[in-house]
């Protein structure tokens, strides 16, 4: 719980960042907030409360425009 604090923290910094630009090539890009799980981690086997957070991270993750990605 302590690391998606961590990352909903770094997002509100990284949603921020309107274009970068890199050898005059100016790029758009796009926050991922990266959650890695078990190797035992199947989707349809959470808790309810793992469920609720989970919705609730997807939620935030499309109000504030960024992905989340479970590897």
């Amino acid at each position: 719980m302590e690391d998606i604090k961590d990352g909903l923290l770094k997002m509100i910094l990284f949603t921020n960042i309107e274009k970068v630009r890199i050898d005059n090539k100016i790029f758009h890009p796009k926050a991922v907030l990266k959650l890695t799980v078990g190797s035992g981690f199947i989707k349809n086997n959470l808790t309810k409360s793992q469920k609720s957070i989970l919705q609730l991270l997807n939620k935030e993750a499309k109000y504030n425009n960024f992905e989340i990605l479970l590897t």
